[in-house]
């Protein structure tokens, strides 16, 4: 295949003026918000974002990995323990890490868990628990962070999804997979509002990875997804693997990443779909 001149030129300036918008933004002395940052992705993100200079706040329900992690990087670190179901508690986060640091500079969207019933087993209240802290903490901490770095100029905004929110589910999984659906709707819509407003925006969509994820379901059906999933959590992604993807994803011009086997597994024609 030959590529026309203008079009090979053309990407090349588009590539330059992504990866200029991350680059521009830096990440030496700039702060982020890491939420579920007491294991698994958001552990090894808030690792990643040490390593770049960045300073941190880690969010968490249960803040003692949170607090075991800043006594080993090497950055200004505050904890806050938080309970993002709770529209106080993502209020709260945001006064938090500004009161300590006087701005945010980047978003890390990751806190979550997975709610399992069948219709049989299905408890409303359990529900809508998780759609709070799956679905609408991302998106109320997003619009929380979106005046400043508007305002600037720059900004990175990081949504962790799945892969479960584009493909189908299986068996007791269906409120997980709504909830993350909407996570990947939600971003693919309102996208085009933060790049106008100089932010990088990006929807990370990894598969199984080996975190305790499984180990923390919720809802009746949570014992038949563990006994279903079983052994293969073994052949799970690390979370150390994703952390480093989605960094190196940054400068990519694409919304969606897909981390890790995420794209190695998806059905054929689906990535093209969500580029």
């Amino acid at each position: 295949m030959i590529i026309k001149p203008q079009l090979f030129f053309g990407l090349i300036i588009y590539l330059f003026f992504t990866s200029f918008l991350v680059e521009a933004m830096g990440f030496e002395g700039k702060v982020a918000i890491v939420t579920g940052s007491s294991s698994g992705i958001g552990r090894e993100i808030a690792r990643e974002a040490s390593r770049r200079g960045m300073k941190l706040a880690l969010v968490d329900i249960n803040p003692k990995g949170s607090y075991a992690l800043s006594r080993k990087l090497k950055t200004e670190i505050v904890v806050i323990k938080a309970d993002l179901a709770k529209a106080e508690d993502r209020i709260r986060v945001l006064k938090e890490a500004r009161d300590r640091f006087g701005r945010i500079d980047a978003l890390f969207n990751n806190a979550g868990y997975g709610y399992m019933a069948s219709i049989e087993e299905f408890d409303l209240n359990g529900a809508k628990r998780q759609f709070d802290v799956n679905y609408w903490a991302y998106v109320e901490l997003a619009n929380g962070v979106y005046p400043e770095m508007k305002k600037r100029g720059e900004g990175l905004i990081v949504n962790v999804a799945s892969l479960m929110g584009m493909i189908d589910g299986f068996d007791r999984t269906a409120m997980y997979s709504a909830s993350k659906h909407a996570v990947v709707g939600w971003g693919r819509t309102v996208a085009p509002e933060f790049k106008d407003a100089g932010i990088v925006f990006k929807i990370v969509c990894p598969t199984g990875v080996k975190t305790n994820f499984l180990k923390h379901l919720k809802g009746k059906g949570g014992k038949a997804v563990r006994e279903r999933i079983g052994d293969a959590h073994d052949d799970f992604d690390d979370p150390v693997l994703i952390a480093k993807d989605v960094f190196e994803g940054l400068t990519s011009k694409r919304l969606f990443l897909f981390p890790g086997s995420a794209s190695d597994i998806m059905p054929e024609g689906l990535e093209a779909f969500f580029e």
